[in-house]
C-alpha cells in the first residue's frame, strides 16, 4: 500500500466522522483550526531548508496565522465589525515592518514570506469552517470535486503523461494529467450540482 493511499485513508477516517457531526460549530471549526496551524508549521519548515531564521519568528507568524483565523470567522460567524480585521492587517504588516528594520537578518522576502503563511493558512480554513456552518453539501461538494479532479490527474498522467508541467518543482505532473483532472472535476463538479 503506498503512502498516498494511507494518508488518504487516514484523513477519511479522521475527517469523515468530524464532517458529518460537524453541524456542532466548535467541533469543525477547532479541527479546521488545527489544520490550518499545521499548515503554517509545513509552510514555515518548508522555507527553513531554504533560509534559516530565530524560531521565535516562525513561532509569532503561525500565532498571527491563528488570530487571523479566528479573527475572519468571528467576523463571518459573530459579526464583529470588520475594522478590526482592517486594524489586524495594519498591525501585522507594522510587525513585520518594524522586524525588517531592527533584525539584519530579517529582509523583505522573509516579509513577504511570513504574510504568504498567514494569509494562506489562515483564510482557506477559516473559508472552510464557515462554509461547513452554512451547510455540509457544500463542504461535501468542494471536497468531491478537489477529490476527483486530483485522482483523474493523477490517474492519466501515470498513463498518458508525456509533457511535464514543472520539471524542477513537480517532476510527475504533466500537461495530460493536468487536463484531465480539470475536465473530470467540471464534469463531475456540473453534475453533482445538478442533481444535489
Amino acid at each position: 500500500m503506498n503512502q498516498r493511499f494511507k494518508t488518504a485513508l487516514l484523513m477519511a477516517f479522521i475527517m469523515i466522522p468530524i464532517l458529518i457531526f460537524g453541524h456542532h460549530y466548535y467541533i469543525f471549526t477547532g479541527f479546521c483550526l488545527l489544520l490550518s496551524i499545521g499548515a503554517s508549521i509545513e509552510y514555515r519548515k518548508m522555507l527553513s531548508k531554504h533560509r534559516l531564521l530565530p524560531k521565535w519568528i516562525d513561532l509569532l507568524t503561525i500565532i498571527l496565522s491563528a488570530l487571523l483565523f479566528l479573527m475572519v470567522l468571528g467576523i463571518s460567524s459573530y459579526g464583529i465589525n470588520p475594522i478590526y480585521l482592517f486594524l489586524m492587517l495594519i498591525g501585522l504588516m507594522l510587525i513585520y515592518s518594524v522586524m525588517m528594520v531592527f533584525i539584519d537578518e530579517f529582509s523583505y522576502i522573509d516579509f513577504g514570506n511570513a504574510l504568504i503563511t498567514i494569509l494562506y493558512t489562515s483564510l482557506g480554513f477559516a473559508a472552510l469552517a464557515y462554509l461547513r456552518n452554512m451547510s455540509l453539501s457544500i463542504v461535501l461538494y468542494l471536497l468531491l470535486v478537489v477529490m476527483i479532479t486530483d485522482t483523474a490527474a493523477y490517474f492519466f498522467g501515470v498513463r498518458f503523461g508525456k509533457h511535464k508541467i514543472a520539471p524542477k518543482v513537480s517532476p510527475k505532473k504533466s500537461v495530460e494529467g493536468s487536463i484531465a483532472g480539470l475536465v473530470f472535476g467540471l464534469v463531475f463538479g456540473t453534475i453533482f450540482g445538478y442533481f444535489f
